[in-house]
């Protein structure tokens, strides 16, 4: 342990050493060392990579997502990864991947909103 994270944790006990190994000292700083928002924030930051990683596995670049298609997916990789309570939104893929939301019209002539996934 670093002799500022033993400094900070003393002033600190409420504050969980993880959260330095995650976040670094700057972020910890940078909210103030508030507890509710570190814990947030280590949350995010926690659950984050994993469901970057799950996307790349279930969007292949070039290919296009409706939004329903895009939210379905979503809800299937937080329910994988257990994050229980947490609703998909189509919008959020654009957090994960480099995506274009955009309009394409299928072999009907019909209208579909979605994402094409971006490289």
């Amino acid at each position: 342990m670093r002799d500022y994270q033993l400094f900070i944790l003393l002033h600190y006990p409420e504050l969980e050493y993880s959260w330095f190994d995650v976040l670094g000292y700057q972020e910890l700083m940078r909210l103030n060392f508030d507890v509710q928002k570190v814990e947030q924030a280590y949350d995010y930051s926690c659950n984050h990579e994993p469901i970057i990683l799950k996307c790349r596995e279930a969007f292949t670049i070039g290919n296009f997502y409706t939004k329903p298609e895009v939210k379905n997916t979503l809800q299937q990789i937080y329910d994988g990864l257990g994050l229980i309570g947490r609703k998909a939104k189509s919008t959020e893929l654009g957090s994960y991947l480099n995506a274009k939301e955009r309009m394409i019209t299928d072999d009907e002539g019909n209208r579909k909103e979605g994402y094409e996934i971006l490289p």
